[in-house]
């Protein structure tokens, strides 16, 4: 499995469980005044830079959720719903997916060449070495 591949698969569990939110979510975010928004409740910087991939979306961008009227939040909702606003979370969930992955990579490679000799026991590098592959390799999979 590729890393984009991989990137994909993540983003599906994302979406499809609703881990984090629906595509139509826009709530006011637990860490301030401000909107949490779509499937990934991206804030701030990363929800702005959302809404500017959708059509009429800037509209919305750098005013916090205090500022949307009852009529805002739901037609912000309805935005996020559109073909549009799937679209630009879609890009923007592989895009962060694709970072995830990476950072197992790297995560992998560190545990890989570094967990025996942290843990005192060089001897093990083989058993070590072996292990992150398997949980690298089962990550993969999922």
């Amino acid at each position: 499995m590729t890393e984009e591949d991989m990137a994909a698969a993540a983003a599906l569990g994302i979406t499809g469980l609703g881990i984090e939110g629906a595509w139509d979510s826009a709530v006011c975010s637990t860490g301030g005044d401000r909107p949490s928004l779509g499937v990934s409740q991206w804030e701030g910087e990363r929800a702005d830079r959302l809404l500017a991939a959708i059509p009429g979306g800037a509209a919305y961008a750098g005013r916090p959720w205090s500022a949307l009227t009852k009529e805002d939040r739901q037609a912000l909702s309805a935005l996020l719903d559109s073909k549009a606003g799937r679209a630009a979370q879609w890009a923007l969930l592989l895009e962060d997916a694709g970072r995830y992955v990476c950072a197992l990579g790297a995560v992998h490679a560190l545990f890989r060449s570094a967990y025996a000799d942290a843990a005192g026991v060089p001897e093990y590098r083989a058993g070590y070495e072996a292990r992150a592959d398997r949980t690298y390799q089962y990550a993969a999979g999922l």
